[in-house]
């Protein structure tokens, strides 16, 4: 009896013990399918990722074609200041020849000057002459033709007047012009002000970014430096997970030897019901202890159920023996299976930091390529400006031009006209010089007539003697319109070579002419590329909306994505606490552990979100940076290639 009540207590005691093995293992159970669901879902996310960096790999590939696309816009825009820069040059030699026809405009005002003052000077003579003929018109047969003569006079005296008034208000009109044009330089300095204040503002705003990428430059080392104490964390947990891994083997070595000891139990239940059966014998030959007999009935009762509900036990745990084997075959190979995934986790894990770096890079020459692009569309709003200022600038000088040109041709009209009434006037010198030889040899065969006649008379003599000296007065007078006739062909040759060099500035204006033709085609040039860049601008500037879109849509992602890991973790927390509660305070640990691993996670997941956001910034400054060094590089060049142009320019003039 003692013997069976001391099995009983050994089976109810192996039960016990195979029951607290069966929630052990139960609870290792959970924490595996825990751990396993959480690398499943650790899994999906990298594959995402791996995923998002795909599609950021294609938007890269996308940036680089539009950095190509602006690059190509950059020696565009270089052309298209070398354009400008010629355009100026352009407006610089009109305000050349605005200044050499103001100047011109003054010498022909001092030059219409000296004409009124010798036409004035001529009309007096002209009047004294016609005085004294017509005082001697009684003398001549034919005294009509010297009134003629004055009247003829005095009628090209007035159109001298009709002709000289239009001169002196064209001369006003080109001064007012001149204002205007010194008017309209001292606004384009204050334009230029101007631009040197937003160029002052852009430097400024540049050193803002340069120290905000050295701000997100020592961030990136500080997360690197995170990222390094998490790997190191990281390795500490596959340790813990070794030891985990032995315990388990631990623990199918005690079930081996539980599965001995039930095996132990079953034979000694087979010689317990061996020993009832002899019992059952025994109990016909003791008659005499029938109380003792009918004791051991109620016992025998008792031993048989309770020896029933043992080997019924003993089958239950025989079959949960058997599943728990199965679950430990199932839970080694899931452990294997765990292990792998934890090296290919640990290998992309140095992939994904890897593939991280070089997108940081990636993204910091893409930031730089944003700002380039800012900057960029700055300077083709300040070249359109330009280009609008510059526009109008050449419509001003060509409005500038065609007055001039009206001018000049009314002042070649002017001049022809003042040739014709020079080449008049002397037809009209000659005629009177003819008319006074012709008196003059009158006079002399009146005078021989009168020395003929002198003999008449005292009294004819005496009027002899007047009209002798009369006559070498005329004489006098005959040849000071001789030395005024002569002056008069040296200020009409004076004008001749005027009107030369005036033909001559025709064909330099002419000239001039053609090459803001010229400087008209390229400007529709440039207003084609300026369209077209615009048009690339707008597609680079609808690629960054669906960059920041995405952006935007993978960070709502990824942040659902946090909050259901966070939802997961709380769930695995508060399932592990309950275990934790329910096994043994040494799971303590683990749980610790666990909750250490929920925060690390935390912690890699915003880490890796900073990296991403700091490495796309630090990326696009430094494409950015690398294009505004090209663009500078290429407008040295470009400067120098124009210095010497205008050198040999130069040169060419000093040896013009």
């Amino acid at each position: 009896m003692h013997e069976k009540d001391l099995l009983i207590i050994k089976v109810e005691s192996d039960n016990q013990a195979l029951c607290s093995s069966k929630e052990r293992l139960r609870c290792a159970d959970e924490r595996l399918k825990s751990e396993i669901s959480t690398r499943e879902k650790s899994e999906k996310i990298i594959s995402e990722l791996t995923f998002q960096l795909n599609e950021k790999d294609e938007h890269l590939l996308l940036l680089d074609k539009v950095k190509s696309e602006v690059d190509s816009h950059c020696v565009k825009i270089s052309n298209l200041e070398s354009h400008n820069m010629h355009l100026q040059t352009i407006l610089l030699q009109s305000e050349q020849c605005c200044r050499q026809l103001n100047a011109d405009a003054s010498s022909l005002h001092l030059k219409i000057s000296d004409l009124e003052r010798i036409v004035s000077f001529v009309n007096e003579k002209l009047q004294g002459i016609c005085s004294i003929i017509d005082s001697r018109a009684s003398l001549v047969e034919n005294p009509t033709l010297f009134t003629n003569l004055s009247r003829e006079l005095g009628f090209e005296t007035l159109e001298c007047n009709v002709i000289t008034e239009p001169l002196k208000v064209s001369i006003e009109r080109t001064l007012e012009k001149v204002l205007e044009q010194i008017q309209e330089k001292k606004e384009i300095e204050q334009q230029l002000e101007i631009s040197h204040g937003l160029l002052n503002s852009i430097k400024s705003s540049l050193h803002d970014y340069m120290v905000k990428l050295e701000l997100s430059n020592d961030h990136v080392i500080q997360l690197q430096i995170e990222l390094k104490d998490v790997s190191e964390k990281l390795n500490v947990r596959s340790y813990e997970e070794t030891m985990h891994a032995e315990k388990s083997d631990r623990v199918s070595s005690k079930n081996a030897s539980l599965e001995y000891e039930l095996q132990l139990a079953t034979s000694e239940n087979k010689d317990i019901a061996q020993k009832s059966v002899g019992f059952e014998s025994i109990v016909d030959e003791l008659e005499r202890m029938k109380h003792s007999l009918t004791d051991c009935m109620h016992e025998k009762d008792n031993l048989v159920f309770s020896v029933q509900s043992a080997n019924q036990i003993s089958t239950q745990m025989e079959n949960d023996n058997f599943l728990l084997k199965e679950k430990l075959k199932s839970l080694n190979n899931e452990l294997k299976t765990g292990r792998d995934l934890r090296d290919k986790l640990d290998h992309t894990i140095s992939e994904l930091q890897i593939q991280l770096n070089e997108k940081s890079e990636q993204m910091l020459s893409f930031d730089v390529q944003k700002l380039e692009i800012s900057s960029l569309s700055l300077q083709i709003s300040e070249l359109n400006s330009e280009k609008s200022r510059l526009q109008n600038l050449l419509l001003q000088s060509e409005e500038l031009q065609k007055k001039a040109n009206d001018e000049n041709s009314s002042f070649c009209l002017q001049v022809s006209k003042l040739e014709k009434e020079i080449s008049s006037l002397k037809e009209n010198l000659d005629h009177e010089l003819h008319l006074e030889r012709t008196v003059r040899e009158d006079l002399e065969s009146r005078l021989s007539d009168l020395i003929l006649q002198s003999n008449e008379g005292s009294v004819q003599m005496a009027q002899f003697y007047e009209q002798k000296s009369e006559l070498l007065q005329q004489k006098q007078y005959v040849l000071d319109l001789e030395s005024e006739k002569k002056n008069l062909d040296i200020v009409v040759s004076d004008l001749e070579s005027e009107l030369k060099g005036k033909d001559e500035q025709i064909l330099y204006f002419a000239k001039q002419n053609v090459e803001l033709d010229n400087a008209r085609n390229r400007i529709s040039d440039l207003e084609a590329e300026t369209s077209e860049l615009q048009r690339f601008l707008f597609q680079a500037q609808e690629l960054q909306i669906k960059l920041n879109g995405d952006n935007s849509f993978l960070h709502n992602h990824v942040s659902d994505l946090e909050t259901q890991l966070l939802a997961l973790h709380e769930y695995v927390l508060t399932e592990n606490i309950k275990t934790v509660f329910i096994t043994s305070q040494s799971e303590e640990q683990n749980l610790q552990e666990i909750v250490e691993q929920v925060r690390l996670r935390k912690l890699i997941l915003d880490l890796e979100d900073d990296v991403d956001n700091l490495s796309f910034s630090r990326s696009e400054l430094d494409v950015i940076v690398l294009v505004l060094r090209s663009m500078l590089d290429e407008q040295k060049k470009q400067i120098l290639l124009k210095e010497e142009e205008y050198s040999v320019e130069l040169v060419n003039l000093q040896e013009e």
